[in-house]
């Protein structure tokens, strides 16, 4: 297991950089924390949300089913993979749930 953190630049889904680093590399990983300012989030099952929000916490796992080393039991269906977030508005108010959909880095997000 080697620990990595991913600068993912404003405007790109952070849920898709973070697949997408693992199928260039062919690897299967787990993410323990993220944090930076988000513009949009869509929680499951279909909750849509905008507005400028600051990232708390972002954790799950990502399974890279072309990986040798993934026991079968462990894939079910595509796309192999779960986050959930926790953000708060300007408010403090605080939100949470299974990532549904892009999260949209409002600025320079990091990703462990």
């Amino acid at each position: 297991m080697e620990p990595i953190t991913l600068e993912i630049p404003s405007g790109e889904d952070i849920a898709e950089s973070i697949i997408n680093y693992a199928r260039h590399r062919q690897v299967s990983l787990t993410v323990l924390s993220g944090f930076g300012p988000i513009s949009s989030v869509t929680l499951a099952p279909n909750f849509p949300m905008e507005g400028l929000f600051q990232m708390t916490s972002l954790y799950g796992t990502y399974i890279n089913a072309d990986c040798d080393d993934v026991p079968p039991r462990f894939i079910a269906n595509p796309p192999h993979s779960s986050f959930s977030i926790v953000f708060t508005d300007n408010d403090g108010k605080v939100f949470g749930g299974i990532v549904g959909g892009e999260v949209i880095a409002a600025d320079v997000v990091y990703v462990n």
